[in-house]
C-alpha cells in the first residue's frame, strides 16, 4: 500500500533560534520524532505498508512481544518495499553487491501483545552516499506508534569494498523506488 501520512502546512513549522527563520532539511530522526516534539507540525513522508500478526512464539514471559522481534519485523518490511524493486539482500548480491547493515535505530513506544496485527509503514531516505537508508514505524491496532527504527545500509561490492557512488544498475533501480515513494 503506497500512501501519504501529512501535508505540511507550509507557515506552521516551528522556528528554532538556530534556524532564524530559515527551514532546513528534516533528518530522518526529526522527521520521526516531529509528530510527539511538536505537534503543530506535519510532515509528508510517503510509505509502504505491511502488516504482521504477532505470534504466540514472540511474546515473553511478560506477555509482550519481545524486542528482538521488531527487529525481524522491520527487517520483513524492508525486504517487502526493496524487492518491489529489485534492491532487497538476494537481488542486491544477484546484481554483484552487498548491502551490510552498518547502523540500527529502534525505540520502543508501546508493547505489541499477542494475536495484534500490527501495521509497518516502511519508507527509504534520499542519501548522498552509497548507502541506503530505511525508516520505519510500528503501528499497533489501535492506531498508535509502537516502534519506531531505522537502519542504515552501506553499498559494498562482492569482496566487501565500500561503494563511494551507486553504480548504475542500482541506482535506476533506487530511481523507480523514490519515484514510487515520491522522494
Amino acid at each position: 500500500m503506497f500512501a501519504a501520512l501529512r501535508e505540511i502546512p507550509k507557515n506552521s513549522l516551528p522556528q528554532h533560534p538556530l534556524h532564524k527563520g530559515k527551514v532546513t532539511k528534516f533528518t530522518a530522526e526529526a522527521v520521526l520524532s516531529a509528530p510527539a516534539r511538536h505537534p503543530e507540525v506535519t510532515v509528508t513522508i510517503n510509505y509502504h505498508e505491511s502488516s504482521i500478526r504477532v505470534r504466540f512464539n514472540e511474546v515473553d514471559s511478560y506477555q509482550v512481544a519481545w524486542h528482538g522481534h521488531y527487529v525481524a519485523w522491520m527487517e520483513y518490511a524492508r525486504n517487502e518495499l526493496a524487492g518491489r524493486f529489485g534492491v532487497d539482500a538476494a537481488q542486491i548480491a544477484a546484481a554483484g553487491y552487498r548491502a551490510p547493515v552498518v547502523a540500527l535505530e529502534l525505540t520502543f513506544l508501546r508493547p505489541a501483545r499477542f494475536g495484534e496485527e500490527l501495521k509497518l509503514r516502511t519508507t527509504l531516505v534520499r542519501n548522498q552516499s552509497a548507502t541506503l537508508e530505511f525508516i520505519c514505524q510500528i503501528i499497533g491496532e489501535d492506531g498508535k506508534l509502537s516502534a519506531r527504527g531505522r537502519t542504515v545500509h552501506a553499498l559494498t561490492d562482492a569482496d566487501g569494498v565500500l561503494q563511494y557512488t551507486l553504480p548504475e544498475p542500482i541506482a535506476q533501480r533506487l530511481d523507480s523506488l523514490m519515484g514510487f515513494l515520491g522522494v
